[in-house]
């Protein structure tokens, strides 16, 4: 090791171990600072299962979700634009579809939104769930008042 001849061997290994001790706590910094932010854009899932009464594909029981007034209702219900700070609806949708997942397997069925707020998913998938299951009784009503005495579905 080539070292100036007004130093010492001491100091010049004094030198080198806070170099070394530096570097070390600046790498520590930098992983803590990355593992904090990683910490901080999070998503946590929030999960809801259960089963179907029809057959239906993944795609089209989302898009009945999130296609229909069931997410306009939630949208307002919970002021996601403002929540959000989104220019207007059409982005909320984007965000919420993005962010809903459907699995089915057989009749079960699993529903699952992921934000950054944990109260926040569960606010949303159940407001959802809740207008989505609202309408479809209300249509069984309709539906049924609409058919006539005495006849049934199945005829």
């Amino acid at each position: 090791l080539l070292y100036p001849s007004i130093m010492s061997k001491n100091t010049m290994y004094t030198f080198v171990s806070l170099f070394v001790l530096v570097l070390i706590g600046i790498c520590g910094g930098y992983m803590a600072v990355k593992k904090i932010r990683a910490k901080q854009n999070q998503e946590y899932p929030y999960r809801w299962s259960g089963k179907l009464i029809i057959d239906v594909s993944e795609e089209e029981f989302k898009e009945a979700l999130i296609g229909g007034a069931a997410l306009d209702d939630t949208i307002k219900g919970l002021d996601l634009v403002a929540r959000w700070n989104l220019p207007h609806e059409a982005a909320v949708k984007e965000k919420v579809a993005s962010q809903l997942t459907v699995a089915i397997i057989g009749k079960e069925v699993s529903v699952t939104f992921k934000d950054k707020d944990q109260t926040l998913a569960q606010e949303i998938l159940t407001e959802i769930l809740m207008s989505f299951d609202a309408r479809q009784e209300l249509g069984r009503k309709q539906q049924a008042k609409s058919q006539p005495e005495g006849s049934t579905a199945e005829e």
